[in-house]
């Protein structure tokens, strides 16, 4: 059952969950590298940088193309191979949010313009689990809005769902866990969005 909430603080993470990884890191700059391979074949090099919701950017370097997302303020760009682009998708700016895991697990509600629902989750995982649905939304990019899924008894994340318009939700899924400094992070992140499989092994993770 879902109960309807206007909580917007991260407090309901730390009071949820005793992981480390679920306080809220408000202002905490986090970049990362990874190595993905994809199940089709494609290989790519992605790298993140997250300062604040308003503050961040995503890059993806292929072999034969290098495409970057950034968010600055309100304004939204995107680039390749270092020439901007006049025309993308509305709402592009949320969905390059929602690869920035490792800000999503240390400050979902602050990303996610608050939590707008709690909900019993009991699928696969370390469960019985609670799933937190956040506000932001991207009707251009069909996104309705990104769920956390964090264990009632482990504390760590085991889903990250992006909920789609009239479509089953991407799942994503952590794993190869380490502890960094007072904090415990998946090296290894898995995205499903039900055609391809994007595997991102992660070779660095830092926080300043």
């Amino acid at each position: 059952m879902v109960r309807d909430t206007n909580i917007v603080i991260a407090a309901i993470l730390v009071a949820n969950s005793p992981a480390a990884y679920a306080k809220t890191d408000a202002g905490s700059r986090i970049v990362t590298a990874a190595d993905v391979t994809v199940s089709d074949g494609t290989t790519y090099r992605a790298s993140t940088e997250y300062q604040a919701p308003d503050r961040a950017e995503y890059l993806q370097q292929y072999p034969d193309m290098t495409m970057r997302f950034a968010i600055d303020g309100e304004t939204v760009s995107v680039w390749r191979d270092g020439e901007a682009l006049t025309r993308f998708p509305a709402g592009i700016g949320i969905w390059a949010l929602g690869h920035q895991f490792h800000a999503q697990l240390t400050s979902f509600a602050e990303i996610n313009g608050g939590i707008i629902a709690v909900a019993a989750y009991d699928g696969e995982g370390d469960c019985p689990c609670t799933e937190y649905r956040g506000r932001l939304s991207a009707e251009g990019m069909g996104i309705e809005g990104y769920g956390l899924v964090v264990s009632n008894q482990s504390g760590r994340a085991q889903r990250f769902f992006v909920h789609r318009q009239d479509q089953a939700p991407v799942t994503t899924t952590f794993d190869d866990w380490r502890s960094e400094a007072d904090r415990e992070l998946p090296y290894r992140v898995v995205i499903d969005d039900g055609e391809d499989v994007y595997d991102f092994r992660f070779s660095s993770i830092e926080f300043g």
